[in-house]
């Protein structure tokens, strides 16, 4: 009866332990990355709110984060990136095949600097690309 009782919490805390570890988010990365580059969060813009209302038609459910850097393009146009957060890997996975908007900016889900865990990376600005993905990434 001992070894049955072990049993069962060891096999309890090793189902916590594993939904512990898949709910992680890599978010919280991502936001002291940006922070530390010199972006400010600020509310979301039309656009964004279009992406997110997107998804929320397909029944994705995701928070969008945008991120704003004083750096502009030609000193006046602001530089914006946009992190949306899903609950899961999955969830990115099926908001990328849905999603019209967002599987035309990503052409290979696997192998795109554009998806970190399950984040997803929308650059508002060419300009910037590249500096968005490398503190994304990092």
């Amino acid at each position: 009866m001992k070894k049955a009782v072990k049993l069962a919490a060891f096999m309890l805390v090793s189902v916590m332990l594993v939904m512990t570890l898949v709910s992680c988010s890599s978010y919280g990365k991502i936001e002291k990355n940006f922070k530390d580059a010199g972006y400010t969060e600020v509310e979301l813009d039309e656009t964004a709110n279009k992406i997110v209302a997107e998804l929320e038609e397909g029944s994705i459910s995701c928070t969008a984060h945008l991120w704003k850097t004083e750096s502009a393009v030609l000193d006046i146009i602001p530089v914006y990136a946009l992190v949306l957060e899903f609950g899961s890997e999955g969830d990115i996975d099926k908001a990328i095949e849905e999603s019209g908007t967002i599987s035309g900016m990503i052409e290979d889900v696997q192998k795109s600097e554009l998806v970190r865990d399950n984040c997803l990376l929308v650059p508002f600005s060419l300009t910037k690309l590249e500096e968005m993905k490398e503190i994304f990434n990092k």
